[in-house]
């Protein structure tokens, strides 16, 4: 082992080491009120005549946008970017390890990004492998010496101790040393020599020469047996510390004489190189680096460097390696560095119905044996098994990474047939398919990142899908609807590069088309739907394209959404609705141009006096979330406010209105705290009359609405009976 290391004693005690108190392992994983409804009757009668549009209709007041909820805590900050193709990271080209064993060569640039070298104190003093986006793997005599972890720093995916390849630079801010490990008096093996640095900031996508390892699982593909060839890599050679990254090729040898130092444990150790010829494998600062496989479709770790003789490379003596692909100590990594939970095919993540969405994460995932394919690197897996047949969807976006998705059948990770598969699609980084699927029949789902990309994502899929699932079939609506739009977003899915109003918003998306015709102001509701909803409008006229012109998540408190927004001139904008973290059901969109000016809560035309008459309309007036339901769904509702000028009954009735009304009485400061006082449908005619006691200087509330869809001249009477 390397002198630089030191061998002072240590107490065994205290086996964590932390620069914080925090580890970087710690992720950041109305209705009314029950009171009786007064005076409600329903009855069959035939609506008043009509009169003329608008007739008795106050001039439209200026528009004065009220307070709009923001997107819940946090959101804005969690939601990502979609990449563009303009993003795209290049192809890497890196070459394959050097058959010549003695010496090795130095590594291509791009070669082994999972690389480490560690430094202390300014000084390169082991090697060490990254097994997640966060965690090094070295031995445990390279940082159990006394030195604080602030002493400490590793440079990732580098080729050289310096100059123009030196690799991405990361403090340590904690280790964890196998429990098992006791630091030797001298330099000879060591059981259990291995330990796990926890950066003190994750690799990241700006990071894009770095990549991580995995550690073997058993003797995969039967490369891990005595005779195979393995590659050690690191700085170290027998005239001193070399400037550029070596990689030296050396056969994995038997365990057992001769050449084995007497302090191998065959159960936890590898012996390999010390051919009759020498002049190859480990030395001086190449303690902790890794011994990997290179003959895989992803590079995979067996050992570390755990000794070599003095001086390096002798010939028939073997250089000592710890066992990591197989036993305890591997067995002890695997607890620390976490991967997915549908890392490998056999643990993939069943997808239930025939539509749905789930959260998925390709950070720190990997390859297994059998698991081929052209630049395939961080795979996660799904299955599914449709209960229809048709056309299918899959989508994985709502991230801020470069994704792959691919399509298969088959029932083992090593007899998959190819199904559909795409990278790059709507002109984003994020991914999309489309594919013909037979009830019952099985799919398996693979997630993956191109050129090593990775990060968290959601994976939306259905069968069977909308219309007007797709921004380009999107459903044309014009100006002010006559009743709501009544939709179900149940077998939507998202698109690849769609925006995002809040997290997990875009799973299941629909897309309106909706065309002014004038200049005014234009309001959007989803007052009414039974999930919780988010809605935008934008414009332009590609889904990459778009500028969000207003967006919302929760509306007076509520679980659904309003939008209201200006139009300087006659124009298409497109409105999408979603739902919260992935959220489907059933859809009531309404919208208008230029809503009646007392079409909010927060605006009511004000009434005053003991008695009087009030005219309006109800032509453009929209449902508002958190408005009361009654009879069941308001659809085209007005609001008065009225402070009572003395105690009383009083008496307030929509005769002479033309359209079937519903009236309503209601005391409370906000719209999702009002209390019920008189309802009433239909009592003289298809007009509506409600009576109630009043308290001088209290403030009432009347609300109109049409039932069903209907519209028309409101006339408001009261007086005091």
């Amino acid at each position: 082992m390397s002198p630089a290391h030191g061998w002072a004693s240590i107490p065994k005690e205290g086996r964590v080491f932390q620069a914080t108190t925090r580890s970087p392992r710690i992720r950041a994983a109305a209705m009314l009120g029950g009171t009786a409804l007064l005076a409600l009757q329903l009855m069959t009668a035939a609506p008043a005549a009509a009169k003329p549009k608008d007739a008795g209709k106050p001039p439209q007041q200026r528009y004065a946008a009220p307070a709009i909820a923001q997107p819940r805590h946090g959101d804005a900050a969690e939601l990502p970017r979609p990449l563009t193709t303009a993003d795209k990271r290049p192809t890497r080209q890196a070459g394959g390890p050097s058959v010549d064993a003695i010496g090795g060569t130095p590594a291509s640039i791009g070669e082994y990004l999972y690389f480490a070298s560690i430094w202390r104190q300014g000084q390169p003093i082991c090697g060490g492998s990254l097994l997640s986006n966060f965690m090094v793997l070295t031995a445990a005599n390279c940082v159990d010496d006394g030195y604080p972890v602030s002493a400490f720093q590793v440079r990732l995916g580098g080729t050289q101790l310096g100059g123009a390849d030196p690799g991405v630079p990361r403090a340590i801010s904690q280790f964890l040393v196998h429990p098992g490990y006791v630091r030797p008096t001298s330099p000879v093996p060591a059981p259990y020599d291995a330990a796990i640095l926890i950066l003190s900031s994750p690799i990241t996508r700006a990071d894009v020469t770095v990549q991580w390892l995995r550690l073997a699982q058993g003797n995969e593909l039967g490369l891990v047996d005595a005779g195979d060839p393995a590659t050690v890599l690191g700085h170290g050679s027998p005239s001193g510390p070399a400037n550029p990254l070596m990689e030296t090729v050396v056969p994995i040898q038997p365990d057992s004489p001769p050449g084995l130092h007497p302090n191998f444990v065959p159960s936890l150790m590898i012996a390999a190189g010390g051919t009759a010829a020498g002049g190859q494998g480990a030395c001086r600062i190449d303690d902790g680096g890794p011994l990997v496989i290179t003959s895989t479709p992803q590079d995979i770790q067996i050992g570390n460097v755990n000794w070599y003789p003095a001086p390096c490379g002798q010939p028939n003596i073997r250089d000592i390696y710890g066992e990591l692909h197989q036993g305890s100590v591997a067995a002890w990594v695997h607890s620390v560095v976490g991967r997915p939970g549908n890392d490998q095919f056999s643990g993939a993540v069943t997808l239930s119905g025939n539509s749905g969405s789930v959260a998925g994460n390709t950070t720190n995932a990997t390859l297994e044996a059998n698991e081929s394919g052209t630049d395939i690197e961080t795979t996660v897996w799904y299955r599914w098994k449709p209960t229809e047949s048709g056309t299918a969807q899959i989508t994985v976006n709502q991230h801020a990474f470069d994704s792959e998705v691919r399509v298969y059948t088959g029932s083992t990770v090593s007899t998959l047939t190819l199904v559909a598969s795409n990278n790059d699609a709507n002109g984003s980084l994020q991914s999309e398919v489309e594919f013909p699927v037979v009830a019952g029949k099985v799919y398996q789902i693979q997630v993956d990142g191109f050129q090593f990309d990775y990060g968290p994502f959601r994976l939306s899929y259905a069968v069977n899908r909308p219309a007007n699932d797709d921004f380009a079939g999107a459903t044309a609506i014009t100006d002010t609807c006559a009743c709501p739009v009544v939709a179900s977003t149940a077998n939507a899915t998202g698109q690849a590069g769609e925006s995002t109003v809040a997290s997990g918003d875009g799973d299941a998306t629909l897309w309106y088309s909706w065309t002014a015709s004038a200049a005014g102001v234009a309001r959007f509701s989803t007052a009414g739907s039974d999930f919780d909803t988010t809605l935008a409008a934008y414009t332009g006229t590609s889904l990459t394209g778009l500028t969000p012109v207003a967006v919302n998540d929760q509306f007076n408190g509520t679980n659904q959404s309003q939008i209201t927004f200006v139009v300087p001139e006659p124009g298409t904008y497109r409105i999408r609705v979603g739902g919260y973290n992935g959220e489907r059901g059933s859809l009531r969109l309404q919208y208008a141009l230029e809503p009646e000016p007392n079409d909010l809560f927060v605006q009511p035309q004000v009434l005053a006096g003991t008695s009087g008459v009030m005219t309006g309309a109800n032509q453009r007036g929209l449902a508002e979330p958190g408005e009361p339901a009654f009879l069941p769904n308001p659809t085209s509702t007005i609001w008065y406010r009225w402070t009572a000028p003395s105690s009383g009954r009083y008496r307030f009735t929509t005769e002479g209105s033309t359209f079937d009304t519903e009236l309503a009485a209601l005391t409370g400061a906000s719209i999702t705290g009002l209390t019920l006082l008189a309802l009433n449908d239909d009592d003289i005619g298809s007009q509506s009359r409600i009576e109630f006691q009043a308290t001088s200087g209290t403030t009432y509330w009347i609300w109109v609405d049409g039932f069903g869809c209907d519209k028309g001249a409101v006339q408001l009477n009261w007086r005091q009976v």
